[in-house]
């Protein structure tokens, strides 16, 4: 199952997810956290659809049912959250069987796992045809949370039905920007091996989930500036659902 209206991006920390995200979605931050309007390329513009921030945004502009419902659930952990799990499992009946034989040590991938079937479900109910919901991850982390802990053919079989985005933006970057982007942010320790770890693995969830058949949309981040390039939005925009269009 897919994600029609869902994209989620795949990087190391330090690669500039959430500014590519927000980008994307039409946003910028500032450093008390504040989220205003900004233009957006010409491009994304023209192409009919709103992409959406997956977290709660206030102002009017930006919001529409969808996001506030889907992101109020996703931070809050609500009970309409739950309830969209519940009825997810209600639903796909091959999924709740399956999770039952989870091996130990799955906590993380399950809690991520509620997210996003939660999200599949209210995704359902309320995203309108030309809505495009944006996420830093999800998917990526149920991936991310399972890997490891599980036989390579029991991984394969939780992700065939597990709910998927219908695109991963998956950033690059290298090793000394990816140093330098979180010694700004205050991290510390043995950041070269740390990063290289981190690289890695983004490369490994990244072939786990082509495998998937997910469609990838891969960039590099020079850290010149928050702005795709012209083939990236293509790329992107080549991935839009024909529904709404």
């Amino acid at each position: 199952m897919t994600f029609s209206g869902h994209y989620e991006f795949l990087a190391p920390r330090g690669a500039g997810k959430s500014a590519y995200r927000d980008a994307l979605c039409g946003l910028i931050n500032s450093k008390s956290a504040v989220k205003a309007l900004r233009s957006r390329s010409a491009a994304f513009a023209a192409c009919g659809r709103r992409f959406l921030p997956g977290f709660a945004v206030k102002s009017p502009e930006l919001s529409c049912r969808a996001g506030r419902i889907i992101s109020k659930t996703f931070h809050k952990r609500n009970l309409l959250e739950l309830k969209a799990h519940e009825e997810f499992l209600d639903e796909y009946k091959e999924t709740a069987a399956l999770l039952e034989s989870l091996p130990a040590g799955t906590d993380s991938f399950m809690y991520w796992f509620r997210i996003v079937s939660g999200r599949y479900q209210l995704s359902k109910r309320y995203l309108k045809p030309d809505e495009i919901i944006c996420y830093g991850g999800g998917f990526v982390f149920c991936l991310e949370h399972l890997f490891g802990k599980a036989e390579t053919g029991y991984i394969e079989e939780v992700l065939s039905v597990l709910p998927k985005p219908r695109l991963l933006i998956e950033i690059k970057a290298e090793e000394k920007s990816l140093i330098k982007a979180r010694q700004g942010r205050g991290d510390t320790g043995p950041l070269p091996e740390k990063v290289r770890q981190e690289t890695a693995s983004t490369e490994k969830l990244s072939a786990l989930a082509g495998r998937q058949s997910i469609k990838i949309v891969s960039f590099f981040n020079d850290y010149s500036g928050v702005r795709f390039t012209a083939d990236t939005e293509s790329e992107i925009l080549k991935s839009l659902p024909d529904a709404g269009r």
